[in-house]
């Protein structure tokens, strides 16, 4: 009874096995496709989805704001096409940082003809002087905007595969409306191109090793490492974190008695990860690809030198080289939307009742973070933006935080078959996007200004923390562009001079050139850090500026009259009754002249000269003797918006005039006849010229 029991059992399996697999399998098969599709189309939709919305913010209204740095990278960027068309491969070095990612995405914007015009082969002026600058500027931001937020949506899609879809999800509309992430992605600059690499760098690495990801996602992180290189030297963290990941995973394998197999996989995907990059630096880099290991030393030496050179930096009230430890956390604090923080707040406090893989990258995303802030917090020069790499991954953990708060409180399951789930789902992801949201749009459209709420916003930053970075400028350009120029295009004295430029239609100088400026603005972080202070005093301490500047609660910059604003007066002077000087207007307005410079006089007429009378603008010395006279036809420069005839006289200091008292006076002659014109109404003694003011003529510098 038991062989009868036992052999029909033997005989059947074979026939079942054989019967049920040819059946069922394909079936399987099929619906294990279908199923991966399906995923792969939702995976894609919501990456579309988050394209789309972190790209809206990142274009709006690109022209609000110039940056300090941006002039540079958009000449970098034009010598590098130049330097790589005439293949000067080992002259595209241009800077240790190095920015060859910056400088290539740039050249994508700008286009090679326009990029041309901006190259060290079109002559050195400053690129912000030069025809088209904000035009050629613009254009180079827009595909930093869009790398911007197709990073959002892989970075989404990684954390998908790590954390899951829900807190995935949470965290890439964090991300895409983050204002910190927002306003860097909208320049020309290193900071956010490096946020989005090494993110999607790490988490590739992590979705490898840690998630079970394919083969795709080792090259994947190979791709983004390479990119992080090309872009900033702090890349060096996640190029050293990425090998340790690798060996964690190795040494996990041999301690649960891993086969030789997998720990011979590790290594080989290792390999395959610094291969990849390998060979993204040498395609993108033709100095790198000349010369490697020459290239990784002006590298380091770069480095070294900017990262440990003077600095000043503004920190609770003083001004120091280096504010400290505490910097990075502060700034830290002060940069996060406050969602972002109440998330991060969550996930903290939750760590210990998620799932284990979940924790384990929570912890592994940390310690990241941990590091590449400890890292950071080395060099004395340091800056906010320098944090930025973190805010990716700071943002799918507070995604996790703000998700698990989120359904543990609901008790059910979301995105389930259910219409309520999917309601309450859909709810609660446009609460998400209102509440992140909402500080982004307080502030825009300069993100650059968002400082958090809940820390006193941008008064409370600006009395705590370095801030400006050109933002409020445009608006300093637009004032002044809107006033009357009866002498010229105006003159304007700032320490962000290039910003400036790039909005101005007339001369942005250097604050050392002051004395030269119709205008003077003292900016934000020049007045935090008392720099150019004797410049800047006169101004500050002459009283109420024309114009304040003031976003989100900072006051970014004051407007003053400088030294060569114009200055005139009402004269009423009649001219052998054939014309009367009605008034003037002088620059430079202080009164103070030094040699080698000009002197410029507006004179306005009641009427149209009888004759061909001409007006002489003359310079005259203590002793009487002309030192400098411009004479041009009465009125040649015709009619202003009152209909009264006018002329501009211009006259150069000459050299080798002796300082002193000079008095600047008007003749009118007739060439008909000898002699000037004589004063009608004189009531100074003098019967054939009119004093008009004195100036002092000083030294020439």
């Amino acid at each position: 009874m038991t062989s009868a029991g036992v052999v029909p059992t033997r005989a059947r399996a074979p026939r079942e096995a054989h019967t049920i697999r040819p059946r069922d399998e394909p079936a399987f098969s099929s619906v294990r496709h279908r199923g991966r599709l399906l995923a792969a189309c939702r995976g894609l939709a919501v990456a579309l989805v988050l394209f789309f919305v972190a790209l809206v913010p990142r274009l709006a209204d690109l022209d609000a704001y110039v940056t300090i740095d941006e002039s540079r990278w958009v000449q970098r960027a034009a010598d590098f096409g130049a330097l790589v068309d005439h293949r000067d491969d080992e002259d595209t070095f241009i800077i240790g940082h190095p920015g060859v990612t910056t400088m290539w995405t740039a050249l994508l914007g700008m286009g090679p003809e326009r990029a041309r015009a901006f190259s060290f082969r079109e002559g050195r002026t400053d690129v912000t002087r030069r025809d088209g600058y904000l035009d050629a500027l613009l254009a180079a931001r827009r595909p930093f905007a869009i790398l911007a937020a197709a990073g959002v949506a892989l970075i989404t899609l990684l954390g998908w595969r790590l954390l899951g879809a829900g807190p995935a999800l949470v965290g890439g509309l964090l991300l895409a409306l983050e204002p910190f992430l927002v306003a860097h992605a909208r320049v020309v600059h290193l900071d956010s191109m490096l946020a989005t690499y090494t993110a999607v760098c790490l988490l590739a690495a992590l979705v490898f090793w840690q998630g079970g990801g394919g083969w795709g996602y080792a090259i994947l992180a190979g791709v983004a490492a390479g990119l992080a290189f090309l872009t900033k030297a702090p890349s060096v963290f996640v190029l050293g974190f990425v090998p340790l990941l690798a060996l964690s995973q190795l040494l996990a394998g041999r301690r649960a008695g891993a086969p030789g197999a997998r720990g011979l996989n590790v290594v080989a995907a290792g390999l395959v990860w610094g291969l990849v990059a390998l060979v993204v630096c040498l395609a993108l880099w033709p100095a790198f690809r000349v010369d490697p290991i020459g290239t990784l030393l002006k590298m380091a030496q770069f480095t070294e030198r900017v990262g440990g050179g003077d600095h000043d930096n503004f920190f609770f009230g003083q001004v120091l080289e280096d504010p400290g430890p505490a910097f990075y956390p502060l700034a830290l604090l002060f940069r996060l939307a406050p969602l972002t923080l109440a998330g991060l707040v969550f996930a903290a406090v939750g760590w210990r009742r998620l799932p284990a893989a979940q924790r384990r990258t929570v912890l592994t995303l940390g310690l990241y973070c941990l590091g590449f802030g400890l890292m950071m917090s080395l060099a004395p020069k340091k800056f906010d933006r320098y944090l930025l790499p973190v805010f990716p991954l700071l943002g799918l953990v507070a995604g996790l935080g703000l998700w698990t708060a989120w359904r543990s409180t609901m008790r059910f399951r979301p995105f389930g078959s259910g219409g309520a789930s999917l309601a309450l789902t859909a709810t609660a992801l446009v609460a998400v996007v209102s509440l992140q949201a909402g500080p982004l749009l307080a502030v825009h459209p300069h993100a650059l200004a968002y400082y958090n709420p809940l820390l006193g916003g941008g008064a409370t930053a600006q009395r705590v923390i370095l801030v400006g970075w050109g933002e409020g400028l445009a608006e300093v350009a637009d004032y002044l562009n809107a006033q009357p120029r009866a002498l010229g295009l105006p003159t304007v004295a700032t320490s962000y001079h290039r910003v400036l430029q790039a909005h101005l239609e007339g001369s942005a100088l250097p604050l050392e050139r002051a004395r030269l400026a119709d205008y003077v603005v003292p900016y934000v972080n020049t007045l935090q850090r008392g720099a150019e202070r004797e410049a800047l005093t006169p101004f500050l301490d002459a009283g109420r500026p024309e114009l304040v500047v003031a976003i989100n609660g900072i006051e970014y910059a004051r407007v003053y009259r400088g030294p060569h604003h114009p200055l005139g007066a009402s004269v009423g002077a009649d001219f052998g009754g054939r014309a009367t000087l009605v008034d003037y207007l002088t620059a430079p307005g202080s009164g103070v002249a030094r040699v080698g410079e000009e002197i410029q006089m507006l004179l306005r007429w009641d009427r149209t000269a009888e004759g061909d009378e001409r007006a002489a603008v003359q310079l005259l010395a203590p002793d009487g003797r002309v030192a400098v006279q411009d004479e041009r036809p009465l009125g040649a420069d015709g009619p202003d918006a009152s209909g009264r005839l006018g002329e501009v006289h211009r006259l150069t200091v000459p050299p080798r005039t002796p300082p002193g008292e000079y008095r600047l006076v008007v003749r009118v002659s007739d060439p008909r006849q000898r002699g000037s014109l004589t004063v009608v109404n004189s009531t100074s003694g003098e019967t054939e010229a009119v004093t008009l003011r004195t100036m002092t003529v000083e030294p020439g510098s």
